[in-house]
């Protein structure tokens, strides 16, 4: 498919809960936070999650997968 493990990790953490941030991420993953933030720099280039910023405090970044994210996950 094109993806690495640690790519898929962290797109099936998303697929089970949508909307994490970043650091929720990193913490499910075990990972230190700029490790999943490069990792996911990465996914988003290839179009396959979106970041999604809140309206009210712009700081807070929620992750989701597009559909391309969510084929991916399923090969």
């Amino acid at each position: 498919c094109g993806v690495s493990g640690a790519q898929i990790w962290a797109m099936a953490a998303l697929h089970q809960k949508p909307g994490m941030k970043v650091s929720e991420l990193a913490q499910a993953l075990s990972i230190h936070a700029s490790t999943a933030s490069n990792l996911l720099d990465k996914i988003e280039k290839a179009g396959m999650i979106r970041r999604e910023r809140n309206t009210v405090d712009q700081r807070v970044v929620k992750l989701y997968l597009t559909a391309a994210g969510e084929k991916a996950l399923a090969c």
